[in-house]
């Protein structure tokens, strides 16, 4: 997912399928990001995704599963 954070700078949101990230320390991510991601970005972009990738600001987050309950209403199928 890309977004725009300001005038001029995006954010990219990259899924890694897997229980384990590849580590940053030993640019194994980078790797993954440019091999993998890269490739499937518009050409118009993908240079300056490779160049902020090469840049080294990548930050993980885990995601979250978090099912809802389910809340019963009477008559509602």
């Amino acid at each position: 997912i890309l977004y725009s954070i300001s005038s001029s700078q995006v954010r990219c949101l990259v899924d890694v399928p897997g229980q384990k990230l590849p580590p940053i320390a030993n640019g194994e991510m980078e790797k993954y990001l440019k091999t993998h991601i890269a490739p499937q970005l518009p050409v118009e972009i993908r240079e300056a995704f490779i160049a902020a990738v090469e840049k080294g600001n990548i930050r993980t987050i885990p995601v979250r599963c978090m099912p809802a309950d389910p809340v019963p209403t009477p008559g509602a199928l």
